[in-house]
């Protein structure tokens, strides 16, 4: 597979850690605090970004208040879709075709709004997603077979290094499709489903346990400081 690496209205302005990797999450002044100097970047924070085809026949990118005000489009993120924040809001990640059937996953500095490729050569739709700390991104990576179309996790840096596949294959007889990606809150840990059914593996490709459900299963989402799940009936 082949990798490369490489005005907006702000939601909200923030001082940011910058060099190497490192951890994404929020830090700094609000936009309601005393500013300081330098201006910090612009970044999402407390916004939707999602697909439209409102502002263009092919469609693209655009962000929105929680409220539902504020829609617009998202420049450098033209034709995009599956967008993704990264946990500070300084970046985001989506899918865009770059062939017929051929789709590509770019990271973007919404500061700057210039999107770059990270990996292509993809087909469907990748659904990328941060790992907690904004440092790799998980997606879906559909390899094509002699028997068809079959799906694997597999995660990436996001300067476009370290390309690697996480579900091991199936048994020589056995088929599997896996999808949906999300990664634990303490990003050691993937959730997805493998034919429907929901499982976990270490990001490292260790430990995959599937987690038996009756009906089909899809878009699992891992969530932090819940250490019991009340009855659902009485």
């Amino acid at each position: 597979m082949k990798r490369h690496v490489g005005g907006l209205i702000s939601f909200s302005l923030l001082t940011l850690i910058t060099g190497g990797c490192q951890p994404d999450a929020p830090v700094g002044l609000s936009a309601l605090a005393a500013r300081v100097e330098p201006k910090p970047p612009n970044v999402l924070r407390d916004a939707i970004a999602f697909f439209t085809r409102e502002f263009g026949a092919s469609g693209g990118v655009a962000i929105m208040q929680p409220d539902g005000s504020g829609r617009q489009p998202l420049a450098g993120a033209e034709a995009g879709f599956e967008p993704a924040i990264s946990p500070n809001g300084r970046r985001i990640a989506f899918s865009r075709n770059t062939d017929i059937g051929v789709t590509a996953i770019y990271i973007m500095d919404v500061d700057e709004g210039v999107a770059t490729p990270i990996v292509d050569g993809l087909t469907l739709n990748p659904t990328p997603v941060w790992s907690p700390d904004g440092c790799q991104i998980a997606f879906r990576n559909v390899l094509e077979t002699s028997g068809g179309p079959i799906g694997r996790i597999s995660i990436i840096n996001a300067d476009g290094t370290g390309l690697r596949q996480v579900t091991p294959e199936p048994g020589p007889l056995d088929f599997a499709f896996d999808e949906g990606p999300t990664w634990s809150p303490d990003g050691t840990r993937l959730a997805f489903t493998r034919n429907s059914v929901l499982h976990v593996i270490n990001v490292d490709g260790t430990g995959m346990t599937a987690l038996p459900n009756e009906d089909m299963a899809g878009t699992p989402a891992y969530q932090s400081g819940v250490r019991k799940l009340a009855p659902l009936v009485g």
